[in-house]
C-alpha cells in the first residue's frame, strides 16, 4: 500500500494531470500548480530538492529575504514538466504561451545564410527548443541533445537511423551522438540558413572551463569551439517561465570575434551575469551538478 501511495504522489507532485491520451486543461492546470506549489504535503514530499537549492542559494549569497520567492518559482518551473512540454508539443499552445522577444533580429541571420548556434541552459523544458524552432522560428535545425528518446530522434531529423536502434536508442548512444555531430558538421559546410542547439552548461563533454561565481566553482563545455565558423553566429536563449503559465523567451547575441577563445569568454561572461536571474528555471539534475562541481573544487584545494 505504501509504495502505491508513493506512485501516486510522484504522478501528482513531479510529472502531471496526464491520463493516457487526456491532458488536464492547461489554464486550469497552472491555476491548480499554483496552489500545490504551496501545500505542506507537497513541500514535504519535495524536501530534499528543495534543500539543495537552498544550499545553492546560501553558496551564492543571495539574501534570506528573497529565499520564499525564488523557492515558489524553482517549484513552479520544476513541477509537471511532463504535462507542460506535451502541451507546449502543440502548435496552438506554443503560440498563444510562448512570446519570443527579439525574433526578427534571429531570423535576419537565418535569411542571411549564416548558421545559428543557440546554447541552452539545463532546465526542465530543455526539449521544449524542439517546439521553440519548429513552431516559433521555423527554421531548419539538427542539436546535439537527447540520445535514448525515439520521440526526440524523429524530431530532431534522426528518423533515418537503422530500425533497431531507433526502437531501441538507449542501446546505441554512442551511435546516436555520433550521427548528430556528422548532421552539424554537413550544416556547417553548407551554405545556407541552418539552426544548431547545443546545451552549454558543462555536463557533458569532454573539455570544460572552470569558473567561480561568489563561493561557487562551475564548470562550461567548451565543446562548441570546434563547431564555431566564420559563418556562424551564437545566439543564448533564455526561457523565462510565469507564474501565469506565459513563458518570454529572450534571445541574447554573443558577439562575433575573430579569436573563438574571446568569444568563449562571452558566453562565460553571460553565464556569469544571468545565472542567479534564472536560477528558477534550473533542474534538479542541474542543481545537483553545480553542488557537486562546487564542493569537488573547494575538497581538491
Amino acid at each position: 500500500m505504501h509504495r502505491v501511495f508513493v506512485r501516486i504522489k510522484e504522478k501528482l507532485f513531479r510529472q502531471g494531470p496526464v491520463f493516457h491520451n487526456y491532458l488536464l486543461p492547461y489554464k486550469l492546470g497552472i491555476y491548480f500548480l499554483n496552489v500545490l506549489i504551496k501545500l505542506q504535503t507537497f513541500r514535504k514530499f519535495r524536501a530534499a530538492e528543495i534543500e539543495n537549492f537552498q544550499a545553492l542559494l546560501e553558496i551564492l549569497d543571495v539574501p534570506h529575504n528573497l529565499h520564499d520567492e525564488l523557492i515558489n518559482h524553482y517549484l513552479f518551473t520544476n513541477t509537471w514538466q511532463h504535462w507542460k512540454s506535451l502541451h507546449y508539443e502543440r502548435p496552438l499552445i506554443f503560440q498563444k504561451y510562448w512570446k519570443l522577444e527579439n525574433k526578427e533580429k534571429v531570423k535576419r541571420h537565418y535569411q542571411n545564410q549564416q548558421v545559428i548556434i543557440f546554447l541552452y541552459k539545463h532546465t526542465p523544458l530543455s526539449n521544449q527548443h524542439l517546439s521553440l524552432i519548429r513552431f516559433g522560428l521555423r527554421m531548419k535545425f539538427v542539436g546535439l541533445g537527447n540520445t535514448h528518446s525515439k520521440n526526440f530522434l524523429a524530431l530532431n531529423g534522426q528518423e533515418d537511423l537503422p530500425r533497431e536502434v531507433m526502437d531501441s536508442p538507449h542501446k546505441y548512444p554512442k551511435l546516436v551522438r555520433n550521427q548528430q555531430l556528422r548532421k552539424i558538421i554537413s550544416v556547417l559546410n553548407n551554405t545556407e540558413g541552418y539552426a544548431i542547439n547545443y546545451f552549454f552548461d558543462g555536463q557533458e563533454g569532454s573539455s570544460f572551463r572552470y569558473g567561480r561565481i561568489g563561493n561557487l566553482h562551475y564548470r562550461l563545455s567548451t565543446g562548441l569551439l570546434r563547431f564555431l565558423r566564420p559563418h556562424t553566429q551564437l545566439i543564448m536563449v533564455e526561457p523565462l517561465f510565469a507564474l501565469d503559465g506565459s513563458v518570454a523567451v529572450q534571445f541574447h547575441e554573443i558577439k562575433r570575434l575573430g579569436n573563438f577563445d574571446e568569444q568563449f569568454d562571452e558566453v562565460q561572461n553571460y553565464y556569469e551575469r544571468t545565472l542567479l536571474a534564472t536560477l528558477p528555471a534550473l533542474n534538479e539534475y542541474m542543481i545537483s551538478c553545480l553542488l557537486k562541481n562546487h564542493h569537488a573544487v573547494k575538497n581538491s584545494n
